[in-house]
């Protein structure tokens, strides 16, 4: 009788685990940096923040749910980790409030089991600064970060599922402060049932573990570089004046760029211009002419609050105009045009811009396809590997200040407990 009372103390569930949260962060290393990261020898583990402990109800967790938040009510989904197996014990998960004393050679003994290590180094040893004793939650035989091309988004105010990008899942009230949330199939069935199906539909995920290894050489030299140390990893200006000197004095790489990525079938070379008419970057030779708008986190500048009808023809702004200059252009000089916008993968969605005047004419390059471009082109180009780690930070599918930093840290920390062993 009693143990049949125990089991039904464990109910399935869903974790919703928010990524990356709390003054805790402005010095030390996140203990989830695990969670988007594979082990030396492939495989993936889960820490639940915070202490890295469940409540005891949780222990038949289905799925851990990877979020960022983005406002009050709304989280973006980063990947989930299913077909969990838990490695904390029963009585670690009892004594949850006890930070500091939970289980620490049990843990230790599944770490030095398992190799359950990071660069080489045990990942309790990584932390071995920090004020934890538990570093691992669940090993995970099921990891999957979403689909590039397909971001979702979680909302608990069914006003807020703005298009089929946002989930509505009932049941809940997010909070700024809650860094995890438990859908359970006995008492939250509607929100369980929502969140299933989501890790469900293949489309919504990349069809591979896509998490990260680290290897010597990314220990050694992560996406660290210049534009970081100045400050101008976000400047437009700075990508704008570097992709320009390239396409200008690099006549292999403007005619590769103009065909693979552009899609643009001409032999002759173009001429190059910085801010002609105010355009990020203008491409012309006797047939074609191409305007290339370029966007890190500054919105669409030019918009005519006084001259537009919405539900008309759209928001004027800097789009239409650059449009309207380039057809006058090419008019006079029977040309064909071509509109483009440079995009970080975690900026605008493409549906974002459909309020502007002649979005339409404007085909979406994200970075991850420039970061790929520039991955293939002669490491004889000059900076062209400081280039490289500047177009990677801008090609992640969501916006890395904290991300970036926690990787960084990880990275880094790695390598300077290893220097020590040397």
């Amino acid at each position: 009788m009693g143990s049949k009372n125990k089991e039904k103390m464990y109910a399935d569930t869903i974790i919703i685990e928010r990524m990356y949260a709390g003054k805790y962060l402005s010095e030390n290393i996140g203990h989830e940096i695990i969670n988007t990261f594979k082990t030396d020898n492939g495989e993936n583990y889960v820490y639940i923040s915070p202490w890295g402990t469940i409540n005891e109800k949780s222990q038949n967790t289905k799925a851990v749910i990877f979020v960022r938040l983005i406002n009050q009510h709304c989280y973006e989904i980063i990947g989930y980790a299913g077909e969990l197996s838990l490695i904390l014990s029963r009585e670690a998960i009892k004594k949850a409030k006890e930070a500091g004393t939970i289980d620490d050679e049990r843990q230790k003994d599944a770490i030095a089991k398992n190799n359950i290590s990071y660069g080489g180094l045990p990942v309790n040893d990584i932390f071995s600064e920090q004020n934890n004793t538990v570093y691992v939650t669940f090993k995970a035989n099921k990891y999957r970060n979403v689909n590039r091309k397909n971001k979702i988004y979680i909302v608990d105010d069914e006003k807020a599922a703005l298009n089929d990008s946002y989930i509505y899942i009932p049941e809940f009230r997010f909070s700024r402060q809650s860094l995890k949330l438990y859908a359970y199939k006995d008492t939250r069935t509607r929100a369980y049932e929502v969140l299933e199906k989501m890790i469900n539909t293949e489309m919504y995920w990349e069809s591979e573990n896509t998490s990260k290894m680290i290897q010597e050489s990314e220990v050694v030299n992560s996406n660290f570089g210049i534009l970081d140390i100045i400050g101008k990893s976000d400047d437009e200006l700075v990508y704008s004046n570097w992709m320009e000197h390239y396409l200008s004095n690099f006549p292999n790489v403007q005619k590769r760029l103009v065909n693979d990525v552009l899609h643009i079938a001409t032999d002759e070379n173009m001429l190059v211009k910085r801010e002609y008419h105010n355009i990020d970057l203008w491409l012309e030779n006797n047939s074609h002419i191409i305007v290339i708008e370029n966007k890190i986190k500054s919105g669409i500048n030019g918009v005519d609050n006084e001259r537009h009808d919405l539900k008309a023809k759209g928001i004027q702004s800097q789009l239409s105009n650059y449009y309207f200059f380039a057809e006058g252009e090419a008019n006079a000089t029977d040309r064909k045009t071509h509109y483009f916008i440079f995009l970080p993968d975690y900026s605008y969605k493409d549906e974002d811009l459909s309020v502007y005047l002649m979005h339409d004419q404007y085909t979406i390059v994200r970075y991850s396809e420039i970061s790929y471009f520039f991955d293939s082109v002669s490491d004889n180009i000059p900076y062209i590997e400081e280039f490289r780690k500047a177009l990677k930070k801008q090609a992640s599918p969501y916006y890395k200040d904290l991300y970036q930093v926690m990787e960084e840290r990880f990275i880094n920390k790695i390598a300077q407990k290893k220097k020590k062993d040397i």
